[in-house]
């Protein structure tokens, strides 16, 4: 994924979660970077070793992915990885009403399900301009 693809997916989804409360909309975003994030350290690491990192620690280690929690803005992370593949999840944490669980993997395509964890399977979510009523 292109930064210019990845700028146009990031507004894609601004503009999506404009029903959204604002404080939900700040959480989804920040979940979405959150994947974006562990998604280039993990692009990062298979650039240099042709394998991926099996955990966050060696991200962290190779100084691919700065200060990481498993729980960040109302969302528990978690990646599951071996050395041809990855993918990671955010899913909103118990007690958290209304937001959207997300998913990532090696292709870069961030995906998202209102009803239960996303996962390869769920909906991606748009680029600006394609349909992005469907988060909503």
């Amino acid at each position: 994924m292109s930064i210019r693809n990845l700028s146009c997916a990031l507004l894609a989804v601004a503009i999506a979660f404009a029903a959204c409360s604002q404080s939900d909309r700040n959480q989804q975003e920040a979940a979405i970077g959150n994947l974006i994030d562990l998604w280039g350290a993990q692009a990062a690491y298979h650039a240099k070793d042709f394998k991926y990192a099996t955990t966050v620690d060696e991200l962290i280690k190779e100084d691919l992915l700065g200060n990481w929690s498993e729980l960040q803005n109302g969302y528990r992370f978690s990646m599951t990885s071996d050395s041809r593949s990855f993918s990671a999840n955010a899913d909103p944490v118990e007690g958290e009403v209304g937001l959207k669980a997300f998913f990532v993997d090696q292709w870069g395509k961030v995906r998202f399900d209102a009803t239960g964890p996303a996962a390869a399977t769920s909906a991606e979510i748009p680029k600006a301009g394609q349909g992005w009523r469907k988060l909503q």
